[in-house]
């Protein structure tokens, strides 16, 4: 306000009467112009500040988000347990894979992580956690009290039920 007090000329400015902050015209004056003309600054300053705005929220995703695609999970697992996690040896990549690894690379992918997945024995997948080689685990791993002790585990998602076929 004081800024577009100043741009004003000497005449209008002795024609002008201050209360409280607001500009008042006396009708006797280019009141109607200068009022347009405030009124397209005061237009302007608000879509510039929407604008910046705007910008500042964007740029702070955009930044999550690179920094969140530079980021890794690791899960460890132990590729012995098909159709879990196991070793595809068909495609000639050795590559680990599995209704485990599926679910792993959608949760990465939905947080915006890459996902790193490390093989290791069955017994080493908690001491993989409790060391911090691993940020998570995914394996055939049924939650005990002893490993309850140890680690946390999630919601159960998957109940096997084992059936004898004679």
């Amino acid at each position: 306000m004081f800024l577009e007090f100043l741009l004003m000329s000497k005449t209008v400015r002795s024609r002008i009467i201050s209360i409280t902050g607001n500009v008042i015209f006396r009708k006797s004056c280019r009141s109607n112009k200068i009022i347009t003309y405030m009124k397209k600054i005061k237009l302007f300053n608000i879509i510039l500040a929407v604008i910046v705005a705007l910008t500042i929220i964007m740029g702070q995703g955009l930044t999550h988000y690179v920094t969140a695609q530079q980021q890794k999970l690791t899960m460890v697992t132990s590729a012995d347990y098909p159709p879990y996690e196991f070793r595809d040896t068909a495609s000639g990549k050795n590559e680990i894979t599995g209704f485990d690894i599926d679910i792993a690379k959608n949760i990465a992918q939905e947080l915006g992580y890459q996902l790193e997945i490390k093989d290791t024995d069955f017994n080493g997948i908690i001491p993989a956690l409790q060391s911090g080689r691993a940020d998570f685990a995914m394996a055939g791993m049924t939650p005990t009290a002893e490993r309850k002790k140890n680690v946390d585990f999630s919601d159960i998602y998957y109940e096997a039920k084992n059936t004898i076929v004679a």
